[in-house]
């Protein structure tokens, strides 16, 4: 039901643009994008077709690896689906990345203010012994989130803070030599 004229992936930064574009529709539900980094597919995102159409239509998805660090092919490939679930599957495309972080860096904390949750994220060039330290107003550790070394690569690590009281708290991370502190915001 779906005439597929083109699909292709880019990279730009620490994203992979996926578009494709059909020169015709007929009964078209919609498109399962999915994605094969490792050995099995994973669906990414379900995007909605355009029904019946005799007009070109133009899609496009950005599968953002901006917390997550992959080197190697990436495989996409798309689930055509009709309105009565008949699917049918396109060829795959290919693309060798290497999103491997170019610099140290510690992110604001998501979301901030909080409560009680939060997630810290960092990301590596090199292998490095990681400390990653929260501490109050008064600069008093109250917990060391991590302490160990870590491969190159980008991380997360929720912070659930139930047991501490509202107010500003600090976390800072120490890898080889970068040290970086940011605020953030505890709301009960």
């Amino acid at each position: 039901p779906v005439e597929l004229v083109s699909f292709t992936a880019d990279i730009f930064e620490s994203k992979v643009t996926i578009r494709w574009t059909t020169a015709t529709e007929t009964n078209n539900m919609g498109f399962e994008l999915e994605r094969k980094l490792g050995e099995s597919w994973e669906k990414l995102a379900f995007i909605e077709g355009m029904g019946s159409t005799t007009k070109e239509s133009n899609y496009q998805y950005n599968d953002d690896f901006k917390y997550q660090s992959f080197t190697g092919v990436i495989l996409y490939r798309l689930k055509q689906i009709d309105f009565s679930g008949i699917y049918e599957y396109s060829d795959f495309i290919e693309i060798n990345v290497d999103f491997t972080p170019k610099e140290f860096v510690l992110y604001q904390n998501y979301p901030n203010p909080f409560n009680p949750n939060t997630t810290l994220s960092y990301s590596l060039p090199v292998k490095s012994q990681v400390e990653l330290i929260i501490y109050n107003i008064l600069g008093e550790d109250v917990v060391q989130l991590v302490n160990e070394e870590k491969e190159p690569g980008r991380y997360k690590v929720e912070f659930n803070a139930f047991n501490f009281p509202s107010g500003i708290y600090f976390y800072r991370i120490k890898a080889s030599s970068f040290v970086e502190t940011k605020k953030m915001i505890l709301l009960k």
